[in-house]
């Protein structure tokens, strides 16, 4: 960064100058100035860094006199309450940017009596920066935004290593300290600026809340709640904080102790064999788990065939004397079986299955016994079920009801229809109901019609879904099927 141009207006010794730098072309770009005792060569130092951070380091003075910031002749000059204007102006080339530091304060004289009797009181203090980039635009920034953009470029915290007094330069590497230099980089680097970037949106967001609060009871008493919630969990992230420090301290202590400890001939022996215990009892905790889950496993599989064994024991005992004497129904051959299983029906209606495989059936009169006690669970409703899966799953009757119902609704209409006619012809008058109702009931026929070709469809996709074998293969000989269902 190349210090440009220097302006100042009624700053101390300055009344009114302008100091440009220009840069020589094929020549050192240094400036010297030389002057003697008093010309204002510390005050130019000084107005520089009053521009840029509002202070003055190289006063001469260190016992509280020193003269005001304005202009001595101005002052003298001046009327009681006048205000004047104190300025300071520098213009910067940085790499990309041209940068102009503005610091602008308004001193009011008031005058006592007598030629020295007078004070100068800051009324107005003002700082703006300008920069206009390589394509011309133009940014003015003011405030804080102001002094972000000077610790930018200039950061305080090494403002001596730039604007420096040769009559201190001894005292500079002495004063100026490493944790100085650091928090310098810290703020050129600007990795701050996320910090400062959450800050700044927190506050938006608080005072857009507030906004809301005051529109809304509710809204106001759930950012208060959000508020403390937010306040407990900093609270709670600090003391957790604390606590990871504690014991991570407590670690690092308990690691010294034991690296010390493991330089004693008799502790080391110990620690070793006390590192083998744990080991050990890791191993045993480990196999002891394994068998109480391996017991655990096996109690819960055979537990219940276990604790239903006597149940189980009786109810074959009975099966066995009833097929002894003949009261159980013979059993279903293994083919048909076998077939019964291929079938791939979600919705299976078991005794239609088995009559439609076609095998030799014979059927088993018995005398049903009256019921000793209660009463029957299967209700009529699940009758009326029982018989619907047994229907819709063996006939298509259901689907061509429509058909015939479209059919008898248009035969229905063209009759009402000559029956009009009949009755016009005759001379009689025809009532106004009769063309009204051959045409309702022809259009309901031919929807009914419709819905009927619909069904005849729907049928053969409802035969091609449940995918029922074409044939069934009784016995073969000579070859050996893969799949007997075909």
């Amino acid at each position: 960064m190349r210090i440009n141009r220097l302006k100042f207006k009624n700053y101390r010794q300055f009344k009114d100058v302008e100091i440009n730098l220009d840069r020589m072309q094929g020549k050192k770009d240094l400036h010297v100035f030389v002057g003697v005792m008093g010309t204002g060569k510390t005050n130019l130092l000084n107005a520089i860094n009053w521009c840029l951070y509002g202070e003055e380091p190289f006063l001469s003075r260190e016992d509280g006199q020193q003269l005001p910031l304005l202009n001595m002749k101005a002052v003298m000059n001046a009327d009681d309450g006048a205000k004047y204007r104190v300025t300071v102006e520098m213009n910067v080339q940085a790499t990309d940017r041209e940068i102009t530091f503005v610091r602008d304060e308004t001193v009011q004289v008031s005058v006592r009596g007598g030629d020295s009797n007078y004070d100068c009181t800051s009324v107005d203090r003002r700082f703006k920066v300008t920069t206009i980039d390589e394509a011309g635009n133009t940014k003015i920034a003011e405030g804080d935004e102001a002094m972000d953009m000077v610790a930018r470029f200039v950061p305080y915290g090494i403002k001596e290593f730039f604007f420096f007094d040769g009559e201190r330069l001894d005292k500079y590497f002495k004063e100026a300290t490493g944790q100085h230099i650091r928090n310098a980089i810290y703020q050129i680097s600007q990795v701050d600026l996320l910090d400062r970037a959450r800050d700044h949106l927190t506050k938006v967001i608080t005072a857009i809340q507030k906004d809301a609060g005051k529109l809304s009871p509710e809204i106001e008493t759930t950012r208060k709640a959000l508020e403390q919630a937010q306040k407990d969990a900093t609270k709670n992230e600090n003391a957790i904080a604390q606590c990871e420090k504690q014991i991570r301290i407590a670690k690092e202590k308990i690691h010294e102790l034991e690296t010390n400890l493991r330089g004693l001939p008799e502790i080391e022996e110990v620690q070793s064999e006390r590192d083998s215990l744990k080991q050990d009892q890791k191993e045993k905790e480990y196999f002891v788990k394994g068998a109480v889950s391996t017991k655990n496993s096996f109690l819960f599989s055979r537990g219940t065939v276990m604790m239903l064994s006597a149940v189980i024991q009786k109810a074959a005992a009975v099966i066995r004397d009833k097929r002894a004497e003949k009261k159980l129904p013979p059993r279903i051959d293994k083919k048909v079986l076998t077939n019964l299983k291929g079938m791939q029906e979600k919705h299976r209606f078991l005794r239609g299955l088995i009559s439609w495989m076609g095998y030799k059936q014979v059927g088993v009169d018995y005398k049903r016994d009256s019921r000793d006690a209660g009463r029957t669970k299967f209700s009529f409703a699940k009758m009326l079920k029982f018989a619907i899966d047994g229907i819709s799953s063996f006939s298509h009757i259901p689907l061509r009801l429509a058909t015939l119902l479209g059919f008898a609704a248009s035969f229905t209409s063209f009759v009402i229809l000559i029956w009009a006619v009949c009755y016009r012809l005759s001379g009689k008058p025809t009532p106004g109901w009769a063309s009204l109702m051959a045409a309702i009931v022809f259009l309901g026929g031919v929807q009914l019609l419709a819905i009927g070709i619909i069904g005849e469809y729907l049928g053969r996709i409802y035969d091609e879904v449940k995918n029922r074998p074409l044939y069934i293969v009784d016995e073969t000989t000579g070859i050996q099927l893969q799949d007997k269902k075909v």
